[in-house]
């Protein structure tokens, strides 16, 4: 009885023993009806079948298929896509994921192999090193005659005249070599040292960081080609407040443009030589990751100003100890150069690279990842790459409640190209 219905419902109104084939998506006349039957097609001299989506199409609907024609686009080769997804996506994309597959498998390998080569040539230095504690062992026993010492000495029980002109004629060849055997030993010893010196673990772990990066770097073809599923835009929302100890200057002068997508940030009054702290208006959650794209420049031409970068906690952002979290980044930019000055005390550690070919304006990216105890800087040339030192890594994960936060000199201007969190 239903079937009937729907069958009765779409007979054409012109034609009325006709069923309806088309219904008209396009260019639609307020005049005629959108239904058409297979007269209606005929009797129109400028049917176009892109503007018609056929009935039987409609009612056999199912998701995993296509109506074609619907919904109305702009363009045919919209449509054709679609087609092609919905008949062999699937298809493709496990063609993807097995291409992906394969190449992280193979990536995997070959990386392995080379660091199952690299700890086999460090093993093996240290293992078959002439200067190695085995070899000295080894050298000490042949050198100081140790059993022959001892036989002498139980000879003695035996003969006691006999046994102490043996010890001292074999004592007195001893003492006439004693620069000898000294040289030699201490020799062997300073080599043995040297063996520890070699194997440098802080170069090693600063290789390690620079292998991290370049991997980073393979995310980052995801990130350059706009892939924005699991990242979430904070730049339009980002806010800077001044720090409430600070009273040498005004509030920042913000500039938002939105057909560039970026946040430009400068001090409102110049008084030349200090520095004033804007913290965010975000804390930092420690299990998502954030980055920040920001150029910063030195607008005046005569003078170094100071500027900087780095993470407090909530309770002292409005305090004089607000660097009390060792969580930062202070330079001075000039015209001709780019002067850090926390490397000194420690408290930034310089992954790669330096900063000789920096200055008048950098662009940098920050990446932050509090529960991985992830803060690292990178140029956008790649001229350098700076962490928080070692010592104070556990603070990142420790500390709760973390802030963002700028320094900004007269005549540094902040740009914010991207801000982040994935």
């Amino acid at each position: 009885m239903e079937q009937n219905q729907v069958d009765n419902s779409m007979k054409c109104q012109k034609h009325l023993k006709n069923d309806i084939i088309y219904l008209q998506i396009n260019e639609i006349n307020e005049k005629n009806s959108v239904f058409y039957c297979e007269i209606c097609v005929n009797r129109d001299f400028n049917f176009k079948p892109q503007n018609f989506v056929r009935i039987k199409e409609i009612l056999d609907y199912c998701k995993d298929s296509v109506i074609f024609n619907w919904p109305p686009l702009d363009s045919h080769a919209i449509q054709q896509h679609l087609i092609e997804i919905f008949e062999n996506g699937e298809k493709k994309c496990e063609g993807l994921k097995k291409k992906i597959e394969d190449y992280f498998e193979s990536l995997k390998n070959d990386i392995i192999s080379k660091i199952d080569d690299c700890k086999s040539q460090f093993l093996k230095f240290v293992t078959e090193n002439p200067f190695s504690e085995s070899q000295i062992k080894k050298k000490y026993e042949e050198l100081s005659k140790g059993d022959l010492l001892n036989q002498i000495i139980k000879e003695q029980s035996h003969n006691p005249s006999e046994g102490e002109k043996n010890y001292r004629n074999f004592i007195i060849e001893f003492i006439e070599k004693k620069k000898e055997n000294s040289d030699y030993l201490l020799n062997m010893i300073e080599k043995n040292n040297q063996i520890y010196k070699t194997v440098d673990f802080e170069k090693l772990n600063q290789i390690k960081q620079m292998m991290i990066a370049d991997f980073d770097q393979i995310n980052h073809i995801l990130q350059n080609n706009g892939v924005q599923t699991l990242k979430n835009d904070i730049l339009e929302s980002l806010e800077f407040i001044k720090s409430k100890h600070d009273t040498k200057y005004q509030d920042l002068h913000i500039e938002r443009d939105s057909l560039n997508h970026s946040l430009t940030l400068k001090i409102q009054e110049q008084q030349l030589g200090y520095g004033t702290y804007y913290y965010s208006n975000k804390i930092l959650e420690k299990n998502k990751k954030y980055r920040f794209k920001i150029k910063v420049s030195n607008v005046d031409i005569s003078n170094s100003a100071r500027f900087g970068f780095g993470l407090c906690r909530d309770q002292i952002k409005d305090s004089a100890i607000l660097l009390q979290d060792n969580i930062f980044f202070h330079a001075r930019l000039s015209q001709f150069s780019l002067n850090p000055t926390n490397l000194t005390n420690s408290v930034i550690k310089l992954v790669k690279g330096d900063f000789k070919h920096c200055n008048k304006e950098i662009e940098i990216e920050i990446n932050i990842f509090l529960e991985q105890k992830i803060f690292n800087v990178i140029e956008a040339n790649h001229n350098f790459e700076i962490t928080v030192a070692d010592q104070y890594k556990e603070n990142l994960s420790n500390y709760e409640s973390l802030r963002f936060y700028l320094l900004l000199d007269t005549f540094i201007q902040f740009q914010f190209i991207e801000a982040v969190e994935i």
